[in-house]
Parts: C-alpha cells; sequence; structure tokens
C-alpha cells in the first residue's frame, strides 16, 4: 500500500500533522500498529515505549498530540498512568489498546477521560477510523462491547452506586428525568439550565453508557427502574 491522505481531518482542533507516540509492551504487535499509522498521510509516529519509563521518557522528548497505550503498559496502574500524563500534558488526547471491554475497564475509562477506546480484534479500518475522530476533538468508543459492559456493571451492584461509578450526580438527574418523559425543554427548566447544556449533558451520557439515541437512553432507564 502506498502512503495516501484517506486519513482526512474535518475539524479545527486537529493539527496538520498529527504527532503520536504509541505505548505496548510487545515489540512484534507495536512494530505492525506503528506501519499501519505511518501508511497513513497526516500522521507521524514519533516514538514506540516498551515499559513505563520509556513512556514518561518520550513524553517529556515529544510531547505528542496523541498516545496510544496498550492496557497492560503499567500493569494494574494503566488508567492512574493515563490520568497522571493527562494533568502534566492537558492537551493529550489517549487511545487504549485493549483486548475486551470488561466492567472494571469501561468504569476506568470513563473515570480517566480517555477519548478512546479501540478493541484488537477491530478491523484496521475502524482502528484508524477511531485515530481520525479522535485526533479531530471528537470521542471513540466501541459501542455494543461498552454497552455490554455497563449492564454488567448494573447487574453485579445496586443500580445507584454503579450508576454513580459512571456518571456524575447531574448526569443521573438527566437521565432520570429522560425516564419520566421530560423533554429537553422541560429538563431545562428543571435543571435552570439551558436546551443547549442539556444536549451536551446527553451527549456526554451515551457516550459514558454505549447508547447511540435518547430512544435507547429510555429504555436503559426505564429497565434500571429510573422512570418511577
Amino acid at each position: 500500500m502506498t502512503k495516501s491522505d484517506n486519513l482526512s481531518f474535518d475539524s479545527d482542533a486537529a493539527p496538520e500533522r498529527a504527532r503520536i507516540l504509541l505505548a505496548d509492551p510487545q515489540p512484534i504487535l507495536v512494530d505492525g500498529t506503528r506501519a499501519l499509522l505511518e501508511d497513513q498521510a497526516g500522521l507521524e509516529v514519533v516514538d514506540v515505549a516498551l515499559s513505563e519509563a520509556a513512556l514518561h521518557r518520550a513524553m517529556r522528548l515529544h510531547r505528542p498530540d496523541l498516545l496510544i497505550i496498550e492496557q497492560r503498559l503499567g500493569q494494574s496502574r494503566c488508567f492512574d498512568l493515563i490520568q497522571s500524563l493527562r494533568r502534566d500534558h492537558p492537551e493529550l488526547k489517549t487511545v487504549l489498546f485493549t483486548a475486551e471491554i470488561d466492567a472494571r475497564t469501561a468504569i476506568d475509562a470513563v473515570r480517566s477521560h480517555v477519548d478512546g477506546v479501540v478493541l484488537k480484534t477491530m478491523p484496521s479500518e475502524l482502528f484508524l477510523a477511531c485515530i481520525k475522530k479522535v485526533i479531530a476533538g471528537g470521542r471513540w468508543i466501541e459501542m455494543q462491547s461498552f454497552a455490554d459492559a455497563v449492564e454488567q456493571i448494573i447487574e453485579q451492584q445496586d443500580v445507584s452506586e454503579s450508576l454513580a461509578e459512571l456518571l456524575s450526580p447531574r448526569e443521573i438527574e438527566m437521565v432520570s428525568w429522560v425516564a419520566k418523559g421530560l423533554r429537553n425543554k422541560e429538563i431545562a427548566r428543571q435543571a435552570h439550565v439551558s436546551e443547549g447544556t442539556v444536549k451536551t449533558h446527553l451527549h456526554n451520557i451515551y457516550e459514558k453508557l454505549g447508547l447511540k439515541s435518547r430512544m435507547e437512553l429510555l429504555r436503559f432507564a426505564q429497565r434500571q427502574g429510573l422512570d418511577a
């Protein structure tokens, strides 16, 4: 494959040439990921980190636009590591590369504010679409796996406890109002905010719960008894 410009960016937030740091403890796999990314115009892999120490050095040296980090880097500390890096580098965008999205991963991904979650079983076209969207300022989560993980969380815990792990108190209020059939204008009146703010909250809720629409949110909320 020749180097192509098929990875176009559609946001002012996207840099002219995105600088990417790969962090993955598996050299063979990371070489394949690097080759895939470097075959795309507009992308530059500035370094590869095979350990946590190498990651910190590379961050200081290159200050990349995007970090793609494999979940096993840093072992159980991966999400703490992501949060620490984002505190030190507020403009950094992060994509988590993982074998599966279980309940714990779903919660930790939400809490760490990762910009994208990519499954290793994803076709390369979807992987590149994720990178494109995140660099352009969006978020990407493999919705079905994430939604399944959220359902697993709900089943294992009390509804209020599990939602409190995933959503802010204001977002939980929004879910409750949607479950009761309130429209955005009515929710805005209840919350003393603008309709635009309500839409922003709902968009964030969809992403955190792995949902695609208001109807899916309504069904989810009703299944959890939040319409009472």
